[in-house]
């Protein structure tokens, strides 16, 4: 099964598309670093990229982003079912970006899962974390802003509904 869709993905990169389905964490990071120099070594051509994802990781996200940005070729995103969280951020990569009918696209504040006791009762840690989280936070309502041409207030007022928008 596995070998199917490693064979799937090489056939679609073949045709200029890059899938980007699951959890965005360091594997995909490096997935779509491999994709991306195998279409430089082809001169860059014009791509389209398919998110369907629920996001993840953060930083794993934003570097897929920077990653996409630096492409040289004209990027397409489309989203098949769903693009949430980073995957509403790695869609803002693109210069094109397209929901199908009955996708849709979610923005949050960012949570994490991964807060030890420690790190909760050590003020000094809690509170680095905190501002770890807010220096995210603010980079991302950063690009969604200048993506969408909304203004911070509003894409803040978005993230705190914490739901699915439609296409």
């Amino acid at each position: 099964m596995k070998k199917d869709i490693e064979n799937a993905v090489v056939a679609l990169l073949m045709k200029n598309i890059v899938l980007l389905n699951g959890k965005v964490d360091g594997e995909m990071v490096m997935r779509v670093y491999k994709c991306l120099a195998m279409l430089e070594a082809r001169n860059s051509p014009d791509i389209e990229i398919r998110i369907f994802t629920n996001g993840g990781n953060v930083r794993a996200g934003l570097d897929i982003y920077d990653a996409l940005r630096r492409y040289k070729g004209k990027k397409t995103g489309v989203v098949y079912a769903y693009a949430r969280s980073m995957g509403a951020i790695i869609l803002q990569a693109c210069e094109e970006r397209v929901c199908l009918k009955h996708a849709s696209v979610l923005i949050h504040h960012i949570n994490t899962q991964s807060i030890s006791l420690d790190a909760i009762e050590d003020p000094e840690r809690f509170a680095k974390l905190r501002e770890s989280m807010w220096t995210d936070q603010k980079a991302l309502y950063a690009i969604l802003a200048k993506r969408t041409g909304k203004g911070e207030d509003e894409i803040r007022e978005t993230c705190k509904k914490d739901q699915d928008m439609s296409a």
